[in-house]
């Protein structure tokens, strides 16, 4: 998917993926008043570059996903070897939500991405890397993740 704009209303993802692996979300704007604006849920492999993600204030308040949300979903689809980099994405309570309960050996990659927060679940053995994450397009303050 790529070179496409996407806007949602209401409560809903603004693109959803759902046991997709190796789908790529390349040079995409996506915009969202809802919980999430791209949710990865079991999407091993899957590639999330140079997009623009932006939520709105409702979307903020609205709390705990985030504007890329990479999850776990089931036995098989385990979002492992997720890689986002090169994003732009605000207006989120979590720019970036890694949740990988039920598998902490994701090998996920959070890299090179201008954010205002980040968040995962470091289960014991986690194996996912967030790097070079900045808030700022001069990249002068560094984002690194709050762990759970």
């Amino acid at each position: 998917m790529s070179n496409n704009v996407f806007q949602s209303y209401g409560d809903v993802p603004t693109v959803r993926l759902l046991d997709a692996p190796r789908f790529t979300v390349i040079n995409n704007e996506l915009r969202g008043e809802g919980l999430t604006g791209l949710s990865l849920e079991g999407c091993d492999d899957a590639r999330v570059e140079n997009n623009r993600i932006v939520g709105t204030s409702r979307a903020v308040a609205m709390g705990a996903y985030g504007g890329v949300f990479v999850y776990t979903h089931l036995p098989g689809y385990l979002g492992r070897g997720v890689v986002v980099q090169g994003n732009t994405i605000m207006g989120y309570a979590f720019s970036i939500h890694q949740d990988a309960w039920r598998d902490a050996t994701s090998g996920a990659l959070v890299s090179n991405n201008i954010v205002a927060t980040l968040r995962a679940r470091a289960l014991p053995g986690y194996t996912g890397v967030f790097t070079d994450n900045f808030s700022d397009a001069a990249r002068t303050v560094r984002v690194d993740p709050v762990l759970y």
